[in-house]
């Protein structure tokens, strides 16, 4: 009887097991004798982000493993509004969150079931700001969800989310089924379905890093055919860049593809301009 090397099988034991109330001494006789302390068992937890229990105190939960392996269309959605509207932290315990505007909230509750976490949705109010043409707006009331998991975090860097993620985001390549999942879970993240305000023109808009809005635009070309658009710098920042698609043929091929899969999940506001827009060419 020894120690061994730690497995991704020996962490979900434990990480369950802990959620089920067991004790350190209870995990290891779980475990079967493969490790010799509970040290193992709390550095186990500590890796994760979950605090040992005081007072019988229970830890908030969180599926640990989501982003482990991308294999429902929540799943590559719920990636594609991470790689647009949320972000990882690594200073103390690894931090990774989702905040979309309040009226969006229900993705919010979607993606907390979809964590399987007990953590509380924060509702944040800002004060006002001034906009680049020099006028007073106030800014609009966030929902956020914010886990602590390390193996989330660390199996997000794998997509393309790291800290800073702003100036450094890539898009991640997922199996041919799960793309469009993907770039709706973008274009719900930070995106726009709109109507041009003279035109009446169907438009729609990526916005992210240059290396995350470049890559989405080729994509688009090469498995869409839709004409490449080159992404313009945002006018108020040096790190952010977008890229609108306005002809009728291109946006239609877009939001057929990113909103016409069976999965229903998205922010409503979007997914209702899409229908419409679709509607009107069937």
């Amino acid at each position: 009887m020894g120690s061994r090397k730690i497995t991704p099988d020996d962490e979900r034991s434990i990480l369950f097991a802990y959620s089920e109330g067991k004790t350190g001494s209870e995990i290891l006789d779980i475990l079967d004798g493969k490790f010799k302390t509970t040290k193992t068992v709390y550095d186990t937890l500590r890796r994760f982000g979950v605090s040992r229990r005081n007072g019988g105190t229970c830890p908030a939960s969180v599926d640990h493993f989501y982003f482990a392996k991308i294999d429902t269309p929540e799943k590559a959605y719920v990636l594609g509004l991470i790689v647009t509207g949320g972000w990882v932290r690594s200073d103390g315990r690894p931090e990774v969150a989702l905040q979309l505007v309040v009226e969006d909230k229900n993705i919010i509750e979607f993606v907390k079931r979809e964590w399987k976490t007990d953590r509380k949705i924060l509702v944040l109010r800002k004060g006002k700001f001034k906009g680049l043409n020099g006028k007073v707006y106030q800014s609009s009331p966030m929902a956020r969800i914010a886990v602590q998991s390390e193996r989330m975090h660390s199996d997000l860097s794998a997509y393309g989310v790291v800290k800073s993620k702003t100036r450094k985001t890539w898009m991640p390549l997922l199996d041919e089924w799960a793309m469009p999942y993907l770039i709706r879970g973008i274009i719900d993240g930070d995106g726009t379905i709109y109507r041009h305000g003279q035109t009446g023109q169907p438009c729609v808009r990526f916005v992210g890093s240059p290396f995350l809005v470049g890559q989405v635009t080729m994509y688009l070309t090469m498995i869409l055919g839709v004409g490449y658009r080159n992404p313009s710098l945002k006018s108020d920042s040096d790190f952010l860049s977008y890229v609108d698609y306005s002809i009728s043929d291109d946006v239609v091929k877009i939001l057929d593809y990113a909103y016409g899969g069976e999965m229903s999940v998205s922010i409503g506001r979007k997914m209702e301009s899409a229908k419409s827009i679709l509607s009107e060419v069937r």
